[in-house]
């Protein structure tokens, strides 16, 4: 009889895909978040991106270009959710919008240039503020469209393209609704819906959060927040107090911050700050969350809409309970007192105010939460909607601008930038993996990496956070695809990890490497159990990120590839049938997260190992 060690492969995964709270913390930290310890030449300050600085902008009008999408649409000024997804699930940013009691979405073909394709009849019944928000909601790996108008109620299209008919509609709620979101709110793999109905009023209405109970199964709001006044209105999800889980946030006449603890299901929300600074004389009609300060805390960014025609932000301390008002522009802008979005559109490591309302403009941040404005263009209707994103699918880092007004749906290409720093990184803060000494598996990326231009990672670990300084860094690591990762094997047991990042540009044009996603893969050091075999045929049977990896020493007549929980029922087969002896790479399709065993049967031999699904 033979006995074959198997080590579980419980492999944990660390990933920053956002490094917008700053510089400044050395460490050791637990968790990767939106920190990290020191910069040159490099803008962090657009979420979920970083890239070399810009060294030369154009800021007169000819920065902008005006693509008008579509126009006579018969819409009113309060269309909301016009905003970008990748549709046609192709690697370019498509446009997704509702126009005439119909949501669309908008094939990008390239140049700004975007041909328009149904999805279905959402009737606005005369209402200005129907809603869409993409999202994959039943995570199958493309976008989905949620709609929500005052004829239709709540409800979402899911996405069918490969099929006819192409989009398939789904009720969730009948009534009155006019915003819809989406997140996990209970964290358990499953994404809900968070929605106002508007049914008992005609603008603001109550916050419903319908759980997703598996398979799209949507029953009756299992909460509700009703205020009085019917508050909600710009309703969205963020996580204030960094724990993990989705808070909710509401800003009209008053604002309001209900912090998610988890608790119950779907999620225990506690009122933990309102603010009445704005009814009376001075509301607020916009609000987005952002880090405007860039202090590693989320704060709200609003537009005053009474009185008070400035831009004004509520200043977070990372607790989702204390809020600090103060004023981000003074004079009187209320052509732009709509939107209040934060990004950073000149590329200078510092976000940036958008605006809309009679007008589309941007307020510079020059330093220090001080703004000089800057028109783009004057509407012949008034908007109640804008977003901001790339849609040139180039690695320029560009931040374009999306506008809803009355009867049209536009595009502002950005051509602000001119050239860029010739080089520049990051260093991240040093990273504690554990008490437990881990063995490093992989370090990953997701960037857009052009031409000549080069994305160089270098990494150094060791088991005292002291004395990782004094370590030499392991390097460079060139991107040479914008999906990757390499692989660490020959790293030691060690509970502590830094690295960091070079980028170098090429000189004409003036695309340059982007940077997504950081990844690092690893696993508990020494464990495992014997199982017994009937034979010594070689197998190996691996994990990798997030997909398995099989291969057989020698060609294999009977094998059967599984997935059970751990519990022993099956799951999922992923292969059954002849092995050559060759390498197999297989992706599970798993809705919930969790930990799960890899059986391989072959030849009367049995191999297990263990995968943990993170999210």
């Amino acid at each position: 009889m033979i006995y074959l060690l198997i080590i579980f492969c419980v492999w944990e995964k660390q990933i920053q895909t956002d490094w917008m709270g700053g510089a400044g913390v050395p460490g050791p930290v637990t968790n990767w978040s939106t920190r990290y310890y020191e910069s040159d030449s490099v803008t962090v300050a657009t979420e979920g991106q970083a890239s070399l600085i810009a060294t030369s902008r154009d800021y007169t009008s000819s920065g902008w270009v005006k693509h008008i999408i579509e126009s006579n649409l018969g819409i009113g000024s309060g269309v909301q959710g016009f905003m970008p997804a990748d549709i046609g699930n192709d690697g370019t940013q498509d446009l997704v919008a509702h126009s005439n009691d119909s949501v669309f979405w908008y094939k990008n073909v390239g140049n700004y240039v975007f041909t328009k394709q149904p999805i279905g009849s959402a009737s606005a019944v005369g209402s200005n503020n129907p809603c869409v928000f993409p999202y994959d909601l039943d995570k199958d790996n493309d976008i989905d469209v949620l709609v929500s108008t005052a004829g239709s109620g709540l409800g979402w299209f899911e996405n069918d393209i490969n099929n006819t008919p192409p989009w398939i509609y789904h009720q969730i709620a009948t009534g009155s609704y006019h915003r819809v979101s989406a997140t996990d709110i209970d964290l358990d793999g499953d994404i809900d819906v968070i929605a106002v109905n508007n049914s008992d009023y005609g603008y603001g209405g109550t916050v419903q959060i319908f759980k997703n109970n598996g398979s799209q199964n949507f029953g009756s709001p299992v909460q509700s927040i009703d205020e009085s006044g019917y508050e909600g209105w710009r309703v969205y999800p963020v996580d204030f107090n960094k724990d993990g889980y989705q808070d909710i946030y509401s800003v009209y006449w008053n604002t309001y911050v209900y912090l998610n603890d988890g608790t119950s299901n779907p999620g225990h929300f506690t009122k933990s700050f309102f603010a009445d600074y704005w009814s009376g004389n001075s509301d607020f009609d916009g609000g987005w969350p952002s880090d405007i300060n860039m202090d590693g805390n989320m704060d709200l960014v609003c537009g005053g809409y009474g009185s008070d025609h400035n831009f004004h932000a509520l200043l977070g301390d990372g607790t989702g309970s204390n809020f600090t008002r103060q004023a981000l522009t003074f004079g009187s802008f209320s052509d732009y007192m709509d939107g209040a979005l934060a990004v950073d559109l000149d590329l200078d490591s510092l976000p940036d105010i958008l605006g809309t309302f009679y007008k589309v403009g941007w307020f510079r941040q020059t330093g220090a939460l001080t703004f000089t404005p800057y028109n783009i263009d004057n509407l012949t209707d008034y908007s109640h909607w804008m977003y901001a994103a790339p849609l040139g699918n180039k690695c320029t880092p560009s931040i374009d601008i999306l506008v809803t007004q009355g009867g049209e749906h536009i595009v502002y290409e950005n051509k602000m930038i001119k050239s860029f720093a010739k080089s520049g990184g990051f260093t991240s803060s040093i990273l504690e993996l554990s008490d437990t000494l881990k063995q490093l598996k992989y370090f990953g990326w997701k960037a857009c990496v052009p031409g000549n231009s080069t994305l160089a990672f270098w990494c150094r670990a060791d088991t005292s956070g002291a004395r990782i300084n004094s370590q030499v860094w392991v390097g460079p690591y060139y991107a040479t695809k914008n999906i990757d990762s390499i692989a660490l094997a020959a790293a030691p047991c060690v509970n502590y990890f830094q690295y960091k990042v070079e980028f170098a540009p090429q000189d004409t044009p003036i695309d340059i490497a982007v940077l997504y996603e950081i990844s690092l893969s690893y696993d508990t050091c020494g464990g495992g159990y014997v199982e017994e075999t009937k034979a010594a045929t070689k197998l190996s049977l691996e994990i990798i990120g997030n997909k398995i990896m099989l291969s057989p020493g020698n060609r294999l007549n009977n094998a059967e590839l599984c997935i059970y929980n751990t519990a022993g029922e099956f799951v999922q087969t992923l292969y059954k049938g002849e092995l050559e002896a060759k390498t197999y790479i297989f992706t599970p399709e798993l809705k919930r997260k969790g930990v799960y065993l890899v059986v391989c049967k072959y030849d009367g031999n049995t191999k297990t190992v263990k995968f943990v699904k993170m999210r």
